[in-house]
């Protein structure tokens, strides 16, 4: 039997027609801008409306707790919202456990909605368990689709999140007590595109620790990387760097 180590970013993706959330929320489509971070739901429905005048993908992360809260909630409500275990890791390991040879270990941080749609051979260890999700919304648009003046150009999908757990990378301690119990012959490393919520500070800590945690796994077990959409070149230099 082998073995895989899959970590860090675990969440629910909940999936919905972004126009239906914003139109939930009492917005209507005023001038698009980008936004970096979004900051409300002011940010949330220009970065929405500049990404889909575009037909253009994003991620973006949420900094207001309370308001993206109440934002998910009004997600998870809606008609015809669906919910998806999310973060690559995640879903790499539910790839995985489609294998019954294999055995996957997920460090991530993991609520009980994600819990409940794991695969039963995605195992996950006391230390990664969580009382609350982190949800990951995921507003979809298709090609043509108009709202007010708005006309979308092709479909797609713009993201967002108030990810602390795998922004600031949680699990990293639980997925190097992990190494040596359970002696993987695979890792696979994810989530670190999610730091870009985080100060420079807390980023280059992370870092550090992150290549240290690497250069403790034996050098014969294949490293992979999976990253995702970033905007902060910094850091993906950093990354690609370290």
């Amino acid at each position: 039997e082998k073995t895989a180590i899959i970590r860090v970013n675990a969440c629910v993706d909940v999936v919905l027609s972004g126009v239906k959330l914003l139109q939930a929320l009492g917005r209507s489509p005023a001038n698009g801008k980008d936004h970096t971070i979004l900051h409300s739901r002011n940010d949330l429905e220009e970065a929405f409306v500049h990404f889909m005048g575009k037909g253009a993908a994003a991620e973006r992360f949420f900094s207001d707790k309370e308001a993206f809260h109440d934002i998910a909630q009004t997600a998870s409500e809606l008609p015809g919202a669906q919910h998806y275990v999310g973060g690559n890791a995640a879903l790499i390991g539910q790839k995985f456990a489609a294998n019954s040879d294999l055995k996957v270990l997920l460090c991530g941080p993991v609520g009980p909605k994600l819990h409940e749609l794991l695969d039963d051979n995605v195992f996950v260890p006391p230390e990664s368990l969580q009382e609350v999700d982190e949800f990951h919304l995921i507003l979809e648009y298709q090609a043509g689709e108009e709202w007010g003046w708005l006309k979308a150009p092709h479909a797609n999908r713009f993201i967002f999140s108030h990810d602390l757990s795998n922004g600031a990378m949680n699990m990293l301690e639980v997925f190097v007590s992990s190494l040596e119990e359970f002696q993987p012959d695979l890792v696979v490393l994810s989530g670190l595109h999610m730091m870009e919520g985080q100060s420079k500070e807390l980023q280059r800590k992370r870092l550090l620790e992150v290549v240290s945690s690497i250069s403790d796994i034996p050098t014969g077990i294949p490293i992979h990387l999976e990253l995702a959409s970033m905007t902060n070149k910094e850091l993906m230099r950093s990354i690609v760097h370290q």
